[in-house]
């Protein structure tokens, strides 16, 4: 087979931007130069360097201000993932000029006040006698363990009876039942701690102090799963996104995930966890659709593992764990670096509208999925598009089980998150049925900050009437321009009105002629309420009027 030659050996350029230095790539020479147009940095060379010229410019390449970068389909995607990101272009979308910048909004419920303690917690023992930490697990299995089933309560309960009668802690077993007693803390006002805070940092520092072993055991990985469901629901983005990449990890280390005892490797081999399949399965799927969902909100990169091959059988009666974990394919499906088009995602949305489920956290996961799908679509505006309609009577479902799980002391972190998007997504579709859940929306988060009156949800609330007086002033500029422009008379330049309403009679249209007013119809939604012939009729005696 002829070997092909190439035409001759590629040039490079004499000079390198800054960018292409740093990521270590060829560049081209140009300014700006194809790896920083593809990847919207800033291309900028060194300080008295003479650039060369290129020999010829682009072709068909309209070029873009430099304080433009061109945004590429991952960087769209990006943004429409986050729902933090499109709160900041709601906003900008308002009013972009005196929009404030804001930061992550209503992510979650937030933390509760601190309580100083005057010496430093190293065994749990310290921090709770054994009555209090079996409330607080109750308190774990009524809550959290029907949306999370990854922990085995028969065994929890014996570790607690066996933990309060030994003299030197086991760690590993410390770090799990500190987890299960800050999260139990957490969902429950009547349990609540004043050490809450305290548990979740001797969790940590004992996490970070055991030495990696070539097999994390069940309690560990349980220990830091429980950590990543904690921050999630109380703490900052970042803080809760660097505890989900490591959980994430130690899956890895551990062997949890598909296909990954490989015969031979640098390290020892996983040893088999003890504990049930199911058990397994789910500790690796919560820690996934964890680490997926907020390295979305944060746009940064998630740790992708294939999870483990085994089969689902049936839930216990009051848990819900599996069917959360059946979004799953849909929720790894959005991310950046996959392409979706139009009709997938559209087909993602009808079945997900078929849901009629009504666990509270459930529901609102399902939402969350939802408005992600809206955001990436970016297509429902238009009245007619009949999916409208039912992700409307969806959002409003999630509202009410919001309200629910607010009464019910659930304070998942979507109790914060979910109503607030929705409230953001109600003012982007921009319909009279979208503004008429508005108040609906608005109530919704008022009620979750009285309950529990966190500097986060406060923050939420101030942020949300900001966006509405952001939304009511650009409203009412654009009311102003449009009676200035109706309190100027129509003239139209007609000499004598009374004899030109003898001699000549308007006709009235037929279908062909106003076939623009379906369009008009479609792209002003409220006029939509408005009977077809109730608009010509009026349009032509308003004509009559004016001869």
């Amino acid at each position: 087979m002829a070997s092909v030659v190439p035409n001759g050996p590629q040039k490079r350029a004499r000079i390198a931007c800054v960018q292409c230095r740093e990521m270590k790539r060829k560049c081209d020479g140009t300014h700006p130069c194809d790896t920083c147009r593809r990847y919207g940095h800033e291309c900028r060379f060194a300080a008295r360097t003479q650039l060369p010229e290129p020999k010829s410019p682009p072709a068909r390449r309209i070029p873009l201000p430099a304080h433009i970068p061109p945004k590429t389909a991952r960087q769209r995607s990006i943004v429409a993932n986050s729902g933090q990101g499109f709160i900041r272009q709601v906003v900008k979308n308002i009013d972009p000029v005196n929009a404030p910048r804001l930061r992550l909004v209503a992510w979650n419920c937030g933390t509760r006040a601190e309580v100083a303690m005057p010496f430093i917690a190293t065994a749990i023992t310290d921090l709770l006698s054994q009555e209090q930490m079996t409330n607080l697990a109750m308190a774990y299995f009524e809550k959290v363990d029907p949306c999370y089933a990854f922990v085995e309560r028969d065994r929890v309960f014996m570790e607690i009876g066996q933990r309060w009668q030994q003299p030197i802690p086991p760690r590993d077993v410390d770090a799990m039942l500190c987890g299960i007693a800050a999260l139990g803390s957490y969902f429950s006002k009547a349990h609540t701690v004043a050490v809450e805070r305290h548990l979740v940092k001797l969790a940590k520092t004992i996490l970070d102090d055991l030495d990696v072993p070539t097999e994390p055991d069940l309690y560990t990985l349980t220990a830091w799963v429980c950590r990543v469901v904690y921050v999630r629901a109380a703490c900052e983005p970042l803080t809760a996104y660097m505890a989900s990449c490591s959980a994430m990890h130690q899956m890895e280390i551990a062997g949890v995930h598909h296909g990954s005892r490989p015969e031979k490797g640098i390290f020892e081999l996983p040893k088999k966890i003890d504990c049930p399949p199911q058990i397994l399965r789910r500790l690796f799927g919560v820690a996934q659709h964890l680490n997926t969902w907020i390295s979305y909100d944060v746009g940064l990169s998630r740790v992708s593992l294939t999870a483990p091959d085994i089969p689902m059988e049936p839930e216990p009666p009051g848990q819900y764990s599996d069917k959360l974990l059946q979004l799953l394919p849909d929720t790894l499906s959005l991310d950046p670096l996959d392409t979706q088009d139009e009709d997938m995602l559209r087909a993602a949305l009808e079945t997900l509208l078929t849901k009629r489920d009504t666990q509270g956290p459930l529901v609102m996961a399902q939402a969350n999925l939802l408005l992600t799908i809206l955001r990436r679509l970016g297509s429902l505006r238009i009245g007619e598009d009949p999916l409208l309609e039912p992700s409307l009577r969806f959002l409003t479902k999630s509202l009410a089980a919001a309200r629910k799980m607010n009464e019910d002391d659930e304070p998942w972190h979507h109790l914060a998150n979910v109503p607030f998007q929705i409230f953001c997504m109600l003012l982007a579709i921009d319909t009279p049925a979208s503004l008429r859940m508005v108040d609906d929306a608005v109530q919704t988060i008022i009620a979750i900050t009285k309950s529990y009156n966190t500097t986060t949800l406060r923050e939420a609330a101030n942020t949300m009437y900001l966006i509405l007086s952001l939304h009511k002033k650009r409203r009412r500029a654009d009311a102003q321009i449009m009676e200035s422009i109706l309190a100027t008379p129509l003239d139209l330049g007609v000499a004598n009105n009374e004899n030109m309403a003898e001699t000549f009679t308007w006709p009235m249209p037929n279908e062909n002629e106003v076939g623009w007013l379906h369009s008009l119809m479609a792209e002003f939604p409220t006029l939509q309420n408005m009977e077809y012939g109730d608009m010509v009729s009026s349009s032509w005696d308003s004509a009559d009027g004016m001869t």
